[in-house]
């Protein structure tokens, strides 16, 4: 019997694999593939990437998988309902990786090459393990999810369920609220954009991109267009005439209304905003990292977030790099506490140095030269009060 090594995919966030075995014909003359069920499961789970636990729904695969011919290219996809009571809803997600083409709708396609005519998943394969506070489901409370994973053109497609206690308004219960966390939305990323005294096309580009989406999966979509478009045309006459957003009035809105996932989300859009223009200005980071807490969101996620999207130098307006703000020290801390920050850093940041990823590694030398210079402005700072 021979066994081919798993294959990894990793796609966002770490989360998103998929594996592969394969065996050749049994002696009877009968695929081994035609005679193993393909079956999928899933389960909640706690997974960990660069530091940071997520919860998680972990889907995977096994059995056997009959392709049309040897080395076959199929593509593999997943797709989930919420069943409860019945009734099939969409289940909405908020990483781009995880929907559906151009909607929010959670999805997952990839193609899977299979090696062999008759191929066999020995044990239990990955197929996508998905962060819970990315989801929204219809209503709140308990849910029931049936998932179903398609190899197409093959033999294998199974489904399964699972439950989860959603805690928050579900998109169906919400529409109101809907509507309002959007505009606080748009607002919180205006005021990310105007953050450094311009307004930049490629920064009002990104936020008229995640409108047009959310225009998509609503049930009036000219009202929520013209809804959002009035929010970006005030936003813009006031930061014409001078009159800043206050965030802290609008953060103390949306909470009210939105879910987790709904600050994540809000939190995702500003990022991408700030660094636009390939320049990740100081007051665009100090304007995220506020929203940030005042959103309430675990601040490692975040972290994790914003070291995703800042891969590159953050700059004050005269151009010179800020590395208390990119290396995430704050004012309010002690001398002890800064240095057990920078170990925790540099700790992250080593264990990225050997990424297979090219930006990756880039992004890693980057920071451990930060940290460096940081580490080096502490002692000489002890030597010259010693």
């Amino acid at each position: 019997m021979e066994i081919l090594g798993i294959i990894a995919i990793i796609v966002v966030f770490g989360f998103i694999r998929a594996g592969l075995g394969a065996v050749g014909n049994l002696a009877t003359g009968k695929t081994a593939s035609g005679d193993i069920p393909f079956k999928v499961r899933a389960t909640k789970s706690t997974e960990t990437f660069e530091g940071s636990q997520y919860e998680v729904i972990k889907v995977e695969m096994k059995g056997g998988i009959t392709a049309p011919f040897q080395g076959y290219a199929a593509t593999l996809s997943l797709t989930a309902m919420d069943v409860t009571g019945g009734k099939k809803e969409p289940i909405v997600c908020t990483l781009d990786a995880l929907q559906l083409g151009d909607t929010p709708v959670l999805a997952f396609i990839s193609d899977f090459p299979l090696p062999y005519q008759a191929n066999v998943l020995q044990n239990w394969i990955d197929v996508v393990s998905i962060p819970i506070d990315t989801l929204v489901f219809p209503r709140k409370g308990m849910r029931t999810v049936k998932f179903l994973v398609d190899i197409k053109g093959t033999n294998a497609s199974s489904t399964c369920t699972t439950t989860y206690d959603f805690k928050d308004a579900g998109y169906m219960e919400a529409r109101e609220n809907r509507e309002k966390l959007e505009v606080y939305t748009v607002q919180l990323a205006f005021a990310v954009s105007s953050a450094d005294g311009e307004v930049h096309q490629d920064e009002a580009h990104i936020i008229r991109e995640w409108i047009r989406k959310r225009v998509e999966m609503s049930s009036d979509a000219e009202a929520a267009k013209d809804r959002l478009n009035n929010t970006i045309k005030q936003e813009l006459e006031s930061f014409k005439c001078g009159k800043l957003r206050d965030v802290k009035d609008v953060c103390k809105l949306m909470l009210d209304v939105a879910s987790v996932a709904d600050r994540y989300d809000a939190l995702e859009l500003c990022l991408k905003v700030a660094q636009a223009d390939g320049v990740a200005e100081e007051d665009e980071l100090r304007m995220v990292n506020q929203l940030a807490d005042l959103l309430g969101v675990d601040q490692d996620r975040f972290r994790a977030m914003r070291d995703k999207h800042f891969a590159a130098v953050i700059q004050n307006q005269s151009g010179v790099l800020n590395v208390d703000e990119l290396l995430g020290i704050t004012s309010d801390m002690s001398e002890r506490e800064i240095k057990k920050h920078l170990r925790q850093e540099f700790q992250k940041w080593n264990q990225l140095a050997a990424h297979k990823d090219a930006a990756k590694r880039e992004q890693a030398k980057e920071m451990l030269d930060l940290i460096g210079q940081k580490r080096a402005e502490l002692s000489q700072r002890e030597l010259a009060n010693a």
